[in-house]
């Protein structure tokens, strides 16, 4: 096990799409001796944009190390797109703790999270809880997650996320806006975003604000930390 920083990734754009690539087409030349390493990368890179323009349920999270960035997980709705850790950094946890944060993220939202599997990472789903499913190489968890009473997410589309609980003007999550929700079962009991270096509250249990207001300035301030230690402007 290695001390790494994960962090929710709620702006996609070129630079990121660069660096989930090289790290994509670093991972598959090493499984499978694979030497095509540009076409790799830019067959990663179209995949990665086009996903993102063409959904709205996106969710992201990158692994750093230091101020490096070894690894990301990746999907849409209950789906995981993309897992990848550098070679390097394999079998030091970093693929595991990656996975826990996707599946709290879509357990908020779903019963189940599926995957579609190389075949070189099916051990290491199978040892997470994946099943197969038939003779396909689609992989299925049932999301029975352990979680506290209060528990916080990141809201990669805060706009469609709280439209339907608060009428009023949501912008997009980005790294410099990014809003967080407190959950209590399954229930958006509260959240934030940070505006203009101000966090700003939205509390609808309001005989636990708080609690509530203090999970939600614990992570922001997580957030805040990495981004700045770890110099993530450059690269989020």
């Amino acid at each position: 096990m290695i001390n790494i920083n994960i962090v929710p990734v709620f702006k996609q754009n070129h630079k990121i799409w660069n660096s989930f690539a090289y790290i994509e087409a670093t991972t598959i030349k090493s499984m499978y001796n694979q030497f095509c390493f540009e076409q790799l990368i830019i067959e990663a890179f179209n995949r990665f944009k086009s996903n993102w323009e063409n959904n709205t349920d996106n969710f992201a999270f990158a692994a750093f190390y230091k101020n490096i960035m070894i690894g990301f997980i990746l999907g849409n709705s209950n789906f995981i797109r993309d897992l990848f850790v550098l070679p390097e950094y394999s079998r030091k946890g970093v693929g595991n703790k990656l996975l826990r944060y996707a599946e709290k993220i879509n357990y908020n939202y779903k019963t189940d999270i599926q995957l579609k599997a190389l075949s070189k990472s099916i051990v290491f789903y199978t040892k997470n809880g994946y099943k197969k499913q038939n003779d396909t190489n689609i992989f299925i968890k049932n999301l029975e997650l352990q979680v506290d009473e209060y528990y916080t997410i990141p809201l990669f589309n805060a706009y469609y996320t709280l439209k339907h609980i608060h009428n009023t003007n949501i912008t997009e999550s980005s790294e410099y806006n990014p809003y967080f929700a407190c959950v209590k079962n399954k229930n958006i009991i509260g959240y934030a975003n940070i505006d203009n270096n101000t966090i700003k509250y939205k509390i609808f249990d309001i005989q636990n604000k708080l609690k509530i207001s203090s999970e939600l300035y614990n992570i922001i301030k997580e957030y805040k930390y990495n981004v700045c230690a770890l110099n993530l402007t450059k690269q989020i």
